[in-house]
């Protein structure tokens, strides 16, 4: 049997990976080259073992045909995993289950389902606002919120005080806020961390780490590329999408300006929190 898992939301990918395993699979990472094990593998069979499951990550991206594996698979369960796949390949699975990152009703009902329903409206509201759809964070999050709360309902007061927003994040808001030129939202985005104790220079220095993934995004959409390597997939394609509100022209002129600023910062011409405010202010 082959099992085709596949999209960017690797959370509830990770939880259908394990509804369906029973704790002996045997996983391949195609990160490295692994494929003569992976043969090796399937072709292996014993009396005595009960079916084999096997798992693969990234197998589609790093082999032009998969006519060789289809005969060895047997009454193994090869379970494929990958972020994106080519519509030919849905055709040799037996089973396929689509996980793309929740939006919207989908992410406030997962919400709700993950803590029995215990949690305020404006509760779910404020940890979206938060951490947008990551799951691995909302999920970790609520834990920490279920264990507090011993059973009780979850409250937007409880969220204030137990959480902070994560600053990844309220980034992305705050390169949204300068795609508009709205230096208001801005420079309040960016100070509601350093009130909360976040150094002025981290938020520079993750500000411009953040402009140049955007140039590295433009550049491989210019060359049909769907991901950059060891870019994380939730990561590009929020990047990706936040890449259409500027042109190539304003990302290398706004990136130009964070070099300079970030060379003055280095050799202490210039204060971060200056610097910051400059830019912003010359939005």
């Amino acid at each position: 049997m082959i099992i085709l898992i596949h999209g960017k939301d690797s959370y509830r990918i990770k939880e259908k990976v394990n509804s369906l395993v029973n704790g002996q699979e045997i996983v391949f990472d195609f990160e490295e080259d692994v494929y003569p094990l992976l043969i090796d593998s399937l072709k292996q069979r014993s009396l005595f073992d009960s079916k084999k499951i096997v798992v693969t990550k990234g197998l589609l991206k790093k082999v032009k045909s998969i006519k060789d594996i289809i005969p060895l698979v047997g009454d193994t369960t090869l379970i494929i995993v990958e972020d994106t796949i080519d519509k030919k390949y849905k055709k040799i699975a037996d089973e396929e289950y689509y996980f793309d990152l929740l939006q919207g009703a989908e992410l406030t009902k997962w919400i709700n389902a993950r803590v029995g329903g215990k949690i305020h409206n404006l509760a779910v509201k404020k940890i979206i606002e938060y951490f947008n759809n990551d799951l691995w964070r909302i999920s970790s999050e609520l834990d920490k919120l279920a264990c507090y709360k011993d059973g009780g309902m979850i409250l937007v007061d409880d969220i204030e005080l137990l959480m902070r927003p994560d600053i990844e994040n309220n980034i992305f808001r705050t390169i949204d806020a300068i795609a508009s030129k709205n230096k208001k939202t801005s420079l309040k985005l960016l100070y509601s961390h350093i009130e909360k104790g976040d150094a002025v220079s981290y938020l520079f220095s993750m500000i411009f780490f953040q402009f140049r993934n955007l140039i590295a995004v433009k550049d491989a959409q210019k060359l049909g590329l769907r991901n950059i390597n060891k870019m994380n997939p939730y990561v590009f394609s929020k990047t990706s999408n936040q890449s259409r509100s500027f042109t190539y022209e304003e990302l290398i002129n706004y990136y130009s300006k964070l070099v300079q600023s970030d060379y003055y910062i280095k050799t202490g011409k210039i204060d971060p929190g200056i610097a910051l405010d400059l830019f912003i202010f010359e939005l």
